[in-house]
């Protein structure tokens, strides 16, 4: 295992990236290192670490400045993190490394691991966050949506979708329900018994799943439907917007 000088090293020759970032420790710090960290989180994971300056405004030992300038914002991260994100981040390691400061006295930096995750994280009432070469974009509905279709948060087998029961009557819904020996009920109800609509409040809503396997023309009617409106997600954390 690496030494803690060695890993300061490493630490103070990197500039901010895809995966890393560096901040000085402020009141200012805690929301930008909140997005920071919950976007490592949604993109590929990375390393944070307070109590040191950027690249572009120090290089070597002059960076380290250590997390005492601010430990109350520090705390206060702290509790953001176990209170402000949504779903919960339970895998985040928080690493202090001793070090020598850029005043030549003794001091404390702190490391914080962010995995990438399997879920997709928001920060309550401050959106969610996705990680750029440099920096973090807070993220779009659709973006949130296609991220969340490929972590498996969501799916087409898990999705319910608010669109016409009529548009599945077609010659293939017909013989489906033939082979499937399906001869009472209306097409709602037999959607609702065969597992491809759900009950949810007062009426049923069927799987996105079950469209293209029935529907005339299952696309054209998505690309309409999502040209009108975004959907927010998450524990009311995401938005519903227009798109133009």
């Amino acid at each position: 295992m690496e030494n803690n000088q060695t890993i300061i090293e490493k630490l103070i020759s990197w500039d901010e990236s895809i995966s890393f970032e560096a901040k000085r420790v402020s009141g200012k710090m805690v929301r930008k290192a909140l997005e920071t960290i919950v976007a490592f989180a949604n993109t590929e994971g990375g390393f944070l670490v307070l109590g040191m300056e950027d690249y572009s405004k120090a290089k070597g030992t002059k960076r380290l400045l250590g997390i005492h300038e601010n430990a109350e914002a520090v705390d206060e991260l702290r509790q953001k993190v176990q209170h402000q994100i949504t779903p919960p981040m339970d895998d985040l390691t928080w690493t202090t490394l001793n070090c020598g400061l850029h005043d030549g006295n003794s001091g404390e930096i702190i490391v914080i691991d962010v995995p990438k995750s399997p879920k997709v994280h928001s920060i309550v009432e401050d959106g969610t966050w996705k990680r750029l070469d440099k920096g973090n974009r807070e993220m779009t509905a659709s973006e949130i949506n296609e991220l969340c279709f490929s972590r498996g948060v969501i799916s087409a087998e898990t999705e319910l979708v608010d669109v016409p029961f009529e548009l599945l009557h077609t010659t293939l819904w017909k013989n489906y329900c033939e082979n499937r020996g399906i001869s009472s009920g209306d097409i709602m109800d037999r959607m609702f018994r065969t597992g491809l609509a759900r009950k949810k409040k007062w009426c049923n809503l069927a799987y996105k799943s079950s469209y293209p396997l029935f529907c005339r023309r299952p696309f054209r009617h998505f690309i309409f439907k999502n040209c009108c409106e975004s959907i927010s997600l998450c524990r009311n954390t995401y938005r519903t917007r227009s798109n133009s």
